[in-house]
Formats: C-alpha cells, structure tokens, sequence
C-alpha cells in the first residue's frame, strides 16, 4: 500500500525539486514541518548516512505537499530518510526542539550537522532519548544560513513521521498540556473500574469483576501505547515494550468478549452467537500469546502480527455491535447503552485500522481514535451496568410485593368463614385495587423525578462540551488557558456527581420531611459558595450577593436545598442576554427566611405566572428557550417537602424575581 501511494505521490509532483527552506521567526513559536520537508524511500536498506548528508541530491527525494496533514506511509518493510533544511531570521531565537509525536517507530537517528548521530526510537534504550519525554524529541542550533537536518526512520509497525518544531517554552507548555489531558483520562478510567470493583465486592456479580478486568488490561494497553509505561513501569524491557500495547488490549480483548456474552446473557439469548464470541475471545489470547512468543522467537513477524490484530479487533467491535443490537430487538432494554459502547470502539477501530493501512490521514484525532473510543465505551458500558442494577431492583422489589400481597390475601382467605368468604374477597379485591393505584402513584412520581434530574443534568454536561471545545481550540492557537478551563470541569463534574447522588437517593421525595438528612446550614456561607460556583457555570453573567447583616441558618437538606438555588440561578441566566446582572438577596422577615433571585430578563406574562410551577408546563416566552418545564417544578417540590413554599413576582421584558421561603432554625 506505501508503495503504491508514493508511485502515486512521483506521478502528482513530477520530476522532484528541492524544498525551499523552512525560514522560523520570532513571529511563531511553533511550526508543522509537514510541507517543508522530503522523503527517500530506501525499500533496499543499504544507503549509508555518509553518502546522504555529504550529496543528498544523488537521491530521488521527493517532497511531501501531497500528504493531508502528517507523512504516513502505513505498514512497510523499507528505510525512510527525511531531509529537513531549516533556518532563522536574525531575531529568532537559536534554541529549538525537534518532535517526533508518535511511538510506532522503531528507530529514529538525528543527524544535525556537525554533532555526533543521536539514535533513538521504539526499541533504544530510554536513556539514548535527549529527553526523559514519552515521545522522540531532538534539540536543534539553528543558524542564519540554511543547514540540512536528517532523519533516518525505520519500523515494523505503521510507518507515521509528525514533525513538530518548537521553541523551547512552547515546548515545555506542550508537554504539560498533553500531560493534563491524559491524566485527565486515566483519573475517569481508574474511578470506573473502582466503581464497578466495589459493586463487585459488594453484590458478588461476575460481570463486574470481568468488567474491572476488561478495564485494567485496556488502560494499560492505552498507557503502554502512549509511552508512559516505557517511562514509569519498564523503562528497560525493550522488546516487551514494543508489543506491550497490543499483547495488553489482546488480553483486554478476551475479557471484553466474557463481558458480552455474560451482560447479554448470549447463552440463553443468543446460543448461535455465542460460540462466535468465544471464539473472538480465543483469537485475542492466541494474538496475545503469539505476541509474547517474538521475545524468544522469530517464527512470526511482528508486522504480520500488528496487521492481524487490527483485523481481529474490527471483527469482535462489529459482532459485539451486532449482539447488542439482536439484544434491543428482544427487548433488552440496558443493551441500549451497550450498543452505544460498542458502537463508539467500532468507530475508533475503524479509524485506527484505516490510519495504519494509509487509508486516512494520520492527525491528532486518527492518532488517538482508538483511545478516545475506549474512553466513552467505558463510560457507557458503566452506564449500561448502573441501569441494569435499576431494572433487576425495580424487577425484584416488585416481585416481592407481588409475593407478599398474594402470601396474605391467601392467609386472609382461609381465615375467614364460609359465609363471609364473598365479603372479604370483595374486601381484598379492593384493598389490592388501591395497592395497584398506590403503586403506580410512586412508579409516576420516580419517572417524574428522574426527568427533573435529567434536566438537572444538561447544564453541566453543556459546560463540560464548552469548555473542552475551547481547551482544544486554545490549545490549538497556543492559548494556555488550561488552569481556567479544568477548574470549570471540575465544578461542573461536582455538580454532576451531587446530582446522580440525588437520583439514587430520589425515593426520598417521597416521604415524610422528618426523614430527610436535614442539618444546620447556615444560609449565608451556602449561598455565597453557590454564586461563587455560577461564576464559573455562567462566566457571560455578572452576580451580586446582597447578605443580611446577621447570620442566618435552617434546617435543611443541604443536597437537596442546593438544587433548588442553582436552579434557579440557572434560570436567571437562561432567561436574560449576556453580560446582564443576577441578583441573590437574603434576608429574614418574621419565622420565615426569604432567599431571593432577581434577573434582567424577558420576564413573565400575568397569565403563565400561576401555571409556571406545573410539571411539564412552559411559558410562552420560554417556548423560545431550550428547557423541559420541570425544573420549577423540582424547586416548588424541594420547599414544601421542607415546609416552605415559592413566590414569583415578574413584569414582561423587565426581569423576573423569584423568592424561596423556609423556615428559620428558630422557627
């Protein structure tokens, strides 16, 4: 395929002309070398280095304008030497580095003019890397006249050459940035396989502890492919290093295989596809073990192996997608989410497997498709197990009511005598009628619930999507905002996480005040660390707290209590244009506390004033703003359920004022 693309790439350019060299200035501090460079391909691997840097034109390079956005050449046997003329204005800085962003590279020697040969890649030492950094970086002393760098790259895997060249700073805010974004990545996975260890320990399914399995050999294999592992676990085993990734994700493979068969319970379901999964499973452990076979043995080409692991890996994706659909049809309702994970790692297979065959450009999201697509099967493989232990719960508490109730309608039956036996089945039927009526009451109420928290949940998730967008876009225009934007991921991920502890606690709506977990709070440290919090939610908006002068407290829910404030922040902000001003006012009148938010906004008509607090009802003005109608509905739910109530005063396009009352602690 390589050959065939660069037959294709002589055809395009012609006759070959030397590039123009790349000229850096004071203006960038960072440049993609992509179209400033040439390539010989050297498939007989007897060109000596000496005869290339003394008379580089005796060699057929070709330039690489043709590429989309890096050199790659996909799996190939031959030696690639790249010819990189640089230079400098005069008030560039002299100090730059050279970087390789990608490890699939067997051996990469630097030759800079004047200086010894630095050789490094995949299968050198760790200490033969000018930096202690995951990937291949080279320094560079640029000079006024152009000088020819070379790179002489050879490998057994996907042959991809990214050149990146920075100034030191910038290089040293790249590395930190890269940093954060994976760690970012391996915190979410680590929480979710000790989520779902926990459950293990804790209901003693063997699905979770499969999962917990699935999850580890997976990380370690993303870990192992990002260079980490190199560099923190085995920074000397270098062969083990090089077929680490792939022998980790062959064992990962196996246990993705028992995870499906045991979670869509193929067996019984599905017996004819079942076997098809066992056998994928057997695949990826034979993969595994050949893998680790190459350490001793050269019976089978690495290369070979690579190229078959992809394959292997496209197939189990589409079959496990295929399972969970047939799932779906038969009415399993948690495959829903399992076939949304499968489906986001076919994607990423898809595009790994095209990236390394040279069917698609290499860039910074083929690169990482893999990666990226294991991080949301994760996610949602998690999702799918929290939503079958909700309909198992729901499946068994309703059997045992079942249970119960037909236990004593029968007990009940052969107590009574034959001549009120018609009387106390009339009873009984009545009594279950109301039971049934009961039942479906709370069932109506736990949906309504959940939709409220659905609704809960859209801010936060919005901002999480916003912010990681502009962490990307700065990030690609040298922006180092990167401190501003986690710490408003971090806020919106504590949201979220108070808020799915509300949804698993969400019965307690339904009883009795006494029993909720009210403590003493006092209102005026609450509220001031919620409009901090809104300050990062909502950064086009300016708030203002106004506090009494004293200190005031209620016994309350403090989770709960919470919701209902930001969401009425929320609210605000929804309802006003950008750079308007939020108003929280606190302030007693008599036994009751009034917690007031007062926005700039459309404001309310008279006649929707009295309707807004209905479930599912929306004003007309609202109509025009993304929204459920539950949300205050969820606040009104919150201040009775503490014994206070809601008020709302508004005059078209003048703002809004909502006003919360509870009860003070002396109250």
């Amino acid at each position: 395929m390589a050959v065939i693309r660069y037959l294709l790439l002589s055809l395009l350019l012609g006759i070959a002309s030397p590039s123009n060299a790349m000229d850096v200035s004071v203006k960038q501090d960072r440049y993609n070398l992509l179209h400033d460079v040439e390539v010989f391909v050297d498939r007989t691997k007897t060109v000596q280095a000496k005869d290339i840097i003394s008379n580089p034109t005796q060699f057929d390079f070709q330039s690489t304008a043709a590429f989309a956005s890096e050199i790659n050449f996909g799996f190939s046997k031959a030696v690639y030497w790249v010819k990189i003329p640089l230079s400098k204005s005069a008030e560039a800085p002299a100090d730059w580095i050279l970087e390789i962003p990608y490890l699939g590279l067997n051996e990469v020697c630097f030759y800079a003019p004047g200086k010894p040969v630095v050789t490094s890649g995949a299968i050198a030492p760790i200490d033969t890397r000018p930096f202690q950094y995951r990937y291949f970086a080279f320094p560079l002393a640029l000079q006024p006249e152009t000088q020819n760098f070379f790179l002489r790259v050879e490998s057994s895997y996907a042959v991809t050459i990214p050149l990146m060249l920075y100034t030191l700073s910038e290089f040293n805010n790249e590395q930190v940035t890269d940093t954060l974004i994976q760690a970012l990545y391996y915190g979410g996975l680590l929480s979710l396989l000790f989520y779902n260890l926990i459950l293990f320990l804790t209901v003693k399914d063997r699905q979770y502890l499969v999962y917990c399995l699935f999850t580890g050999f997976t990380g370690l294999g993303v870990f192992a492919g990002n260079g980490y592992a190199r560099l923190y676990l085995w920074p000397n085993a270098i062969e083990w290093d090089f077929i680490s990734q792939n022998t980790l994700f062959g064992f990962a493979g196996i246990f993705a295989m028992a995870f499906t068969a045991l979670f869509l319970r193929t067996r019984e379901n599905q017996p004819r596809f079942d076997w098809f999964l066992k056998a994928m499973g057997t695949f990826y452990g034979v993969l595994a073990l050949l893998f680790i076979t190459t350490l001793v043995s050269d019976l089978v080409s690495r290369q070979s192996l690579f190229e078959v692991f992809f394959v292997v890996n496209l197939l189990a994706s589409f079959a496990c997608l295929y399972s969970s659909i047939t799932a779906i049809k038969q009415g399993h309702l948690s495959a829903y989410y399992f076939s949304l994970a499968w489906g986001s790692l076919a994607v990423g297979s898809i595009v790994a497997s095209l990236r390394v065959f040279d069917l698609v450009p290499s860039n910074g999201f083929t690169l990482y498709a893999l990666q990226i697509g294991s991080g949301f099967e994760m996610l949602l493989f998690s999702f799918a197990l929290a939503y079958r232990i909700q309909s198992e719960r729901i499946l068994r508490e309703t059997a045992q009511t079942e249970a119960l109730v037909a236990k004593q309608a029968t007990l009940d039956a052969m107590k009574i005598s034959e001549d009120r036996l018609e009387e106390a089945v009339e009873m009984r039927t009545e009594k279950l009628q109301h039971l049934l009526v009961n039942e479906q009451e709370i069932h109506e109420q736990y949906v309504r619930f959940g939709a409220m928290i659905a609704h809960e949940f859209r801010n936060p998730l919005n901002i999480i999507e916003g912010q990681t967008s502009m962490l990307d876009l700065e990030s690609e225009s040298g922006i180092n905002n990167t401190q501003k934007r986690t710490g408003a991921i971090r806020t919106a991920t504590f949201r979220l996480a108070n808020l799915f502890d509300q949804w698993l606690q969400s019965d307690r709506l339904n009883q009795p005040g006494s029993k909720l977990d009210k403590a003493t709070i006092s209102l005026n440290s609450l509220i001031g660390e919620l409009v901090e919090t809104c300050r990062n939610f909502h950064p086009d908006y300016s708030f203002e707290f106004i506090p009494p002068q004293s200190i005031l407290a209620v016994e309350a829910d403090s989770h709960l209590l919470q919701i209902a404030i930001l969401n009425l922040i929320d609210n605000a902000c929804k309802y006003s244009p950008k750079q308007t001003t939020v108003t929280v006012t606190l302030k007693q009148q008599g036994l009751y506390v009034a917690i007031s938010i007062s926005d700039q906004g459309c404001g309310i008509d008279p006649e929707d004033t009295d309707r807004i607090f209905d479930v599912y009802y929306r004003a007309r003005k609202e109509n025009q703003t993304k929204g459920t109608g539950l949300g205050l509905a969820f606040v009104r739910k919150i201040a009775e359920l503490h014994g206070g109530h809601i008020e709302v005063q508004s005059e078209p396009n003048l703002g809004s004022t909502f006003t919360l009352w509870l009860i003070t602690q002396n109250g």
